[in-house]
């Protein structure tokens, strides 16, 4: 039994590899091919504005720079991660850009790899699943920021019991789209006052202590650099391929505040699950990022990866994996139908997977064996 079980966590493995191979060739020739028109262009050009000692959110001279790549969108692509992502970014303003877009997918890539890792360590049999996961496809593609905030929140529910502090520290750099964890913020606050444990607490103001630092030793002026920037960027105002925006944009279109009702409602949900059930954030925690990345206000198709922790979390039968294939058949031509990542029918993503996560272990409780 037990050779068995060593031979399947093998094959399964092996399967992994081979199929993020045959995957990650074509989407790094994609992704460095069109890197001037990805969400990695704005990573590049505010690290080398950064470089030169200026502003690395100076609208009119990243403009100028994405124009010069060829970019003729109506408005300069701005990066809208806080200063914290500086000290991340900041060594790509001195490579060219298809060398630095080639060492963000590496990079990027073996984030993801290690992430997975570590989630399936005691279900090796799921790492065939990650090689298909299209939102965390997705992000790799675009070269977001998403991928690494994944690696942090998973290093978080994976040490969060043996290493607190560390898991804080970790975590701290999930502040860097503080967003996508909206319904997970509260619920860690609830949990340590719960335990009466504030060691993950510390260590999440360390990291935030020390990420702060970084940035302000690289540009002092950045606060209100990036402050001025999103206010000029009028993104309350700009839709986006979600479940949030979606519900806004059809009700009240001209009022951004309902675009925070779904978080809102998922807060008191979490608390709810929260106190149902001994609280373990490797299971639990999971299933509280899944959904806090569906219902954030502010979201994208590539965000959806943060579900990919719940999706491996189970060990799913033949027919949730045979519907596991069929979503990610339904979300490639989702991703191929469309002709821009603010399409409407993008924000269907993060439902389909949600949904699957549900059907899986509804058939794990009706199907134990």
């Amino acid at each position: 039994m037990h050779v068995t079980g060593r031979s399947s966590s093998a094959s399964a493995t092996l399967a992994a590899i081979v199929c993020a191979v045959v995957i990650a060739i074509p989407l790094a020739a994609i992704s460095i091919h069109f890197a001037s028109r990805f969400d990695f262009l704005p990573y590049w050009t505010s690290a080398h504005l950064l470089a030169a000692g200026h502003n690395p959110y100076d609208r009119t001279a990243i403009w100028a720079i994405e124009k010069a790549l060829g970019n003729r969108e109506a408005a300069p692509f701005i990066m809208r991660n806080p200063p914290w992502a500086l000290p991340f970014v900041a060594p790509l303003g001195y490579c060219g850009l298809r060398l630095a877009a080639s060492l963000w997918f590496l990079s990027m890539l073996l984030l993801a790899a290690l992430s997975v890792w570590l989630l399936t360590r005691d279900c090796p049999e799921s790492r065939p699943r990650a090689a298909l996961f299209a939102p965390l496809l997705i992000s790799l593609l675009l070269g977001q920021l998403t991928t690494l905030v994944l690696l942090v929140t998973v290093f978080f529910l994976a040490f969060w019991q043996k290493r607190p502090f560390v898991s804080g520290v970790a975590l701290s750099v999930a502040a860097l789209k503080a967003h996508l964890l909206i319904l997970v913020w509260p619920v860690l606050l609830l949990d340590c006052c719960r335990r009466r444990n504030w060691r993950i607490a510390a260590g999440l103001l360390f990291g935030l202590a020390v990420l702060t630092g970084l940035a302000f030793l690289l540009d002092p002026h950045a606060w209100s650099q990036y402050r001025d920037a999103m206010l000029a960027d009028s993104i309350t105002f700009q839709y986006l391929p979600n479940v949030s925006a979606d519900i806004r944009f059809f009700l009240l279109p001209r009022h951004p505040w309902v675009q925070l009702i779904p978080s809102l409602l998922g807060v008191v949900w979490a608390f709810w699950y929260y106190t149902r059930t001994p609280w373990n954030w490797m299971e639990h925690g999971a299933v509280v990022l899944a959904a806090s990345a569906l219902l954030s206000p502010y979201s994208w198709p590539g965000d959806m990866a943060l579900m990919l922790p719940a999706v491996l979390s189970l060990r799913a039968g033949r027919r949730a994996e045979n519907f596991y294939l069929l979503c990610c058949l339904l979300n490639i031509l989702l991703s191929l139908y469309v002709h821009s990542w603010a399409s409407p029918w993008l924000s269907l993503i993060g439902p389909l997977w949600i949904s699957w996560y549900f059907f899986a272990r509804r058939s794990k409780q009706l199907n134990p064996t």
